[in-house]
């Protein structure tokens, strides 16, 4: 303190001493410093409000202050190493000194408000705009980062990247897309500043699939039929993870076995970039088809960290020769001219493993192909505690839900089998894990329920233990 060359009792002076330190620092104990000392106190007597301020959720480790503590210090980090970017490094390989000094300060701003009953990211951009310091170019950015940093990592892993709608409500957002990449790195630092299990590989990727996504769509060149491979729609991220070549091979090859009468459900387990993943095919029995998958990877003892399931998908519909058909003009074609393969509907479904599971493939396969012949199990009561369910959209007929809560052995089953007893039809569904925390989004036909309809019966059916055979 002894050394600070400027006024100890002039805002002015002290943010200037700060900004300059923004431009250099990137080490965990320059950041400790500022925040130790005081004198960011000074500067944003805000920060008082905030100290101490506990997060209730299961996501959040630390309390408001620390945490953006911890998210300054990621800032710092992926400054100074590129790598713990993973999939997005390359996007920050040539961000300047002062993009690196605006993101310290979205990330000091962030959060800011939080404790407040308003929406603390409108609070915050307020807070930014009626900071006097900020150069006018400094002050927009920063404000519509602050206003808009959680949009991205909602879009990233909450909706698919091909959905039109949320392209362009992003892009609109930002008037230099500039600003996007800005908010990729910043996301990437919040994530890693909410929890220190919260960071991994995988989530850099669905960011950056977002980003890449809403970049192709401001330059006109997004396909948003990138998903649909051999007549099976599937999630644009699990063509870009395992690459779309792979899956049309697989698919290929499981729709040949399928005219040649092999059984009619087939499990593999895969390693693919150091990740175990397991794909199961299988014919679509109805609404309780998912639950059948899931309840042998439950009985088996495999923990899911990343899903992407695709179900009821029209056989009929696949490969590039076969015309396309409408539901009411499969209905003029007589059974009797069509294979029962053409006829029936498959479930395409890919499921991650944690890192940290290293049991042997061979082990694994054996294991699952053992349990899925298996036709009786005991029954048994499954609870697991779901702290909120969200109606997000209704879209073609669809409904889109998100769950919320904490990671739980066998709450994906759990989920599933209320969807099931309650007669609903899961179509898609992206499954994620925050660290100790799920957002599990489920796409379900809109049947007999509207969407707030449904949405009640899920909260009624939330508070009680389902019955499952294991």
């Amino acid at each position: 303190l002894s050394q600070l060359n400027f006024d100890l009792n002039s805002k002015k002076s002290l943010f200037g001493w700060v900004h300059n330190l923004f431009l250099s620092i990137n080490e965990d104990w320059q950041i400790d410093f500022i925040l130790d000392s005081g004198l960011i106190e000074k500067l944003l007597p805000e920060w008082n409000h905030i100290f101490g301020l506990t997060q209730s959720d299961h996501y959040h480790k630390y309390t408001v202050s620390e945490h953006l503590r911890q998210t300054l210090k990621a800032v710092c980090k992926l400054q100074s190493n590129l790598d713990s970017g993973f999939t997005f490094k390359n996007s920050m390989a040539d961000l300047s000194t002062t993009d690196w000094q605006i993101l310290k300060w979205v990330a000091v701003f962030h959060d800011l408000k939080k404790g407040y009953e308003e929406d603390h990211s409108v609070l915050g951009k307020i807070a930014v705009l009626d900071f006097p310091y900020f150069t006018e170019v400094e002050k927009s950015v920063v404000a519509s980062m602050v206003e808009n940093h959680l949009k991205l990592s909602t879009f990233a892993f909450r909706y698919e990247h091909s959905d039109l709608t949320q392209l362009e409500y992003i892009n609109e957002l930002f008037e230099d897309p500039h600003w996007i990449r800005l908010l990729l790195v910043f996301t990437g630092a919040d994530i890693m500043g909410s929890n220190p299990h919260a960071w991994n590989k995988w989530k850099s990727d669905q960011l950056y699939f977002a980003y890449k996504s809403l970049m192709d769509f401001r330059n006109d060149k997004i396909n948003v039929d990138s998903e649909d491979i051999e007549g099976f729609e599937l999630s644009p991220q699990l063509v870009k993870v395992l690459g779309g070549e792979l899956l049309k091979e697989d698919i290929v090859l499981l729709m040949n076995n399928q005219e040649n009468n092999t059984p009619k459900e087939d499990w593999l387990v895969e390693s693919i970039d150091e990740n175990l993943w397991i794909r199961v095919f299988k014919k679509d029995t109805g609404p309780g088809t998912l639950s059948q998958i899931l309840n042998v990877l439950y009985n088996v003892g495999l923990p899911v960290e990343q899903a992407f399931i695709s179900g009821k998908v029209p056989a009929s519909r696949r490969g590039s020769e076969a015309p396309r058909m409408a539901a009411s003009e499969l209905d003029s074609v007589s059974r009797s001219e069509k294979s029962s393969s053409e006829l029936d509907s498959y479930v395409y479904n890919w499921f991650r493993l944690p890192l940290t599971y290293n049991k042997p493939k061979k082990q694994i396969q054996k294991r699952l192909e053992l349990l899925s012949k298996q036709k009786e199990f005991k029954s048994k009561s499954l609870f697991a505690k779901i702290d909120r369910v969200i109606f997000l959209t209704e879209n073609h007929g669809k409904l889109s839900f998100v769950f919320k809560g904490q990671d739980q052995n066998g709450v994906l089953l759990y989920i599933s089998k209320i969807f099931e007893n309650l007669g609903v039809n899961i179509q898609k569904a992206q499954i994620n894990t925050w660290g100790q925390r799920i957002e599990d989004l489920f796409v379900v036909k809109k049947d007999q329920f509207q969407g707030d309809e449904l949405l009640a019966e899920l909260e009624k059916n939330l508070k009680l233990p389902q019955s499952i055979k294991i």
